[in-house]
């Protein structure tokens, strides 16, 4: 017992100490110590709340995001060789398949499900089940270990573990994580779902088949919405774009009401506008001038313009304070718009103009619904979690999660992905993995972590020297090991026998000439390496007859 209570004691010391120095988790705990006089300590219920009020105020403009991740005997990464350091903003993991990128993305989901169940309703998240260990035969304890961070002072780790022995002590660290998760609770009870809090969601390949024709609404009950929605699904594989339809309708009844009641208003201070005019016309001028009266009248009548002009401007602004922002996200990706709902008698769906042509939502091309759903799911949720922001919500906190960015996207479209999502969701920590050279082309190299692991499952992070701005031929073959040309065309064997006699100056042999005039007619003068090797050509000749 002796023990137990100097351990206990030492956490306290240290823990009352974290919190004089400001780590906001530190300081939650020992508020909770002071108001009840645990531990021995001194009941400051003042000082708890100065704890309190210096929490809440940072946790609404503090942004979390995850600084690290190490894994162990995770599914089919044995461990990884030293912690994996993640970017405040941006993240793109590359691999070959099967390479280990799936599995990051899923360690990072897991984790953050422990924020997002605790944030909503004080439940746990998801741990380590048995399947998840990994296979092999000495691999016994299977350990994930994320750190969260909102400051240099403020980080968080959780560490979930599982043996394959089921009976053994359970060595999984979760109150950093419970405790954090528990601060956004007590914030947004406080303020009775007025509270800004941080996104989290993961989106999986699958969002592309989410808009479906029988995803359309049924014209019937309108559903409501709170702040806590926009955690509603965050990591399943969801009908985001069915959800997207049901808040569309709630916030145009929610615009209906509000538009009734400022018409409503608007006429009542119109018709007082229009008696007190009348009254003030019929006095003659110099009373309107020199009489209390006239004056008083004249005031009213500058107050009521006033209140007439602020009520038209709010009318006038209904529209744009929710559903608006999530269209114009959408516009900033997507050559669409006009994105409006077609409300008939059994159904409610979602349609658009694209070039000029009215089509619904479910007709987009995969790639193109992709994008809707991702962008539109993202823009959504931030307006639930961060209410009465209006178009600042998109500057929201949080931390987004997509597999496959690539996914079913026009090469352009994949050199413009990176940039769109970091202009619109400034505040975001992405973190996603790609199989596209365009994507890489747009990222700094710190922000890509290249996965190369051995035959055991060992797994190391690389970060390329040079990324941005670099050519995809570059990337293929630097980043992504991967040959430009695909070496198993004939052709291509060809030509590589073709650069290997030029370099042994044998251009002019017979066999070099019959590869010459087949590479001819494969490629013409379109290959740019021909075109270089017959530069190459030349100045060897020149070089020849000047010996």
């Amino acid at each position: 017992m002796e023990g137990k209570n100097k351990k206990a004691t030492r956490t306290v010391t240290e823990k009352i100490e974290g919190a004089e120095k400001g780590h906001l988790g530190d300081m939650f705990e020992v508020a909770g110590w002071m108001e009840s006089g645990r531990y021995s300590l001194n009941t400051d219920k003042a000082k708890a709340q100065e704890y309190y009020d210096h929490i809440n105020e940072n946790l609404q403009t503090k942004r979390p995001f995850f600084s690290s991740l190490e894994l162990v005997n995770y599914k089919g990464i044995r461990k990884t060789v030293k912690k994996i350091t993640l970017d405040p903003y941006l993240n793109i993991f590359v691999g070959v398949n099967g390479s280990g990128k799936t599995t990051i993305i899923e360690s990072i989901v897991k984790a953050s499900t422990w924020l997002v169940n605790g944030i909503k309703n004080r439940a746990n998240g998801k741990g380590i089940h048995p399947a998840e260990i990994n296979n092999s035969q000495d691999a016994k304890d299977c350990a994930i270990t994320a750190t969260l961070t909102l400051d240099e002072k403020s980080t968080f780790t959780l560490i979930l573990y599982k043996n394959k022995n089921s009976t053994n002590k359970n060595r999984s660290s979760l109150s950093e994580f419970k405790n954090l998760a528990e601060m956004y609770y007590s914030l947004n009870s406080k303020y009775k779902g007025e509270s800004c809090l941080p996104l989290f969601c993961h989106y999986s390949v699958s969002r592309a088949l989410e808009i479906k024709t029988d995803d359309e609404q049924k014209n019937g009950e309108i559903t409501a919405f709170n702040n806590l929605d926009g955690y509603s699904f965050s990591f399943e594989e969801s009908r985001n774009f069915k959800n997207l339809i049901k808040w569309m309708l709630f916030c145009g009844s929610q615009n209906n009401d509000e538009v009734d009641d400022i018409k409503n208003k608007l006429s009542s201070l119109e018709v007082k506008y229009n008696t007190t005019y009348e009254i003030y016309n019929f006095l003659a001028d110099e009373t309107k001038e020199e009489s209390s009266i006239g004056l008083k009248l004249k005031n009213e009548l500058d107050e009521l313009r006033m209140k007439i002009a602020e009520f038209q401007l709010n009318l006038n602004n209904v529209d744009g304070n929710i559903v608006s922002v999530v269209k114009k996200a959408i516009y900033k990706f997507m050559s669409i718009d006009n994105i409006r709902m077609k409300v008939d008698k059994d159904n409610v769906s979602i349609l658009l103009d694209k070039k000029g042509i009215t089509i619904s939502a479910t007709d987009l091309s995969q790639g193109e619904k992709a994008l809707f759903s991702l962008v539109s799911d993202i823009s959504r949720r931030l307006i639930l979690l961060n209410p009465g922001k209006g178009i600042d919500a998109l500057k929201g906190h949080g931390v987004v999660i997509i597999d496959e960015i690539d996914l079913h996207l026009h090469p352009k479209w994949q050199q413009e992905i990176i940039g769109q999502l970091q202009d619109t969701f400034p505040n975001i920590q992405f973190i996603i993995t790609t199989h596209s050279p365009q994507v890489l082309s747009t990222a700094p190299s710190h922000c890509i972590k290249v996965i190369r692991n051995d035959e055991n499952g060992i797994l190391n992070i690389v970060e390329p020297e040079f990324s941005l701005g670099s050519e995809s031929d570059m990337i293929l073959e630097d980043i992504f090991l991967v040959n430009s040309r695909p070496e198993n065309i004939e052709q291509v064997k060809m030509l590589n026998r073709y650069k290997d006699l030029i370099e042994l100056d044998k251009w002019d042999t017979d066999e070099a000439e019959d590869l010459k005039k087949e590479l001819d007619k494969w490629a013409g003068k379109h290959d740019p390496v021909m075109k270089k090797l017959q530069m190459d050509i030349r100045l060897r000749e020149f070089r020849r007859g000047k010996k």
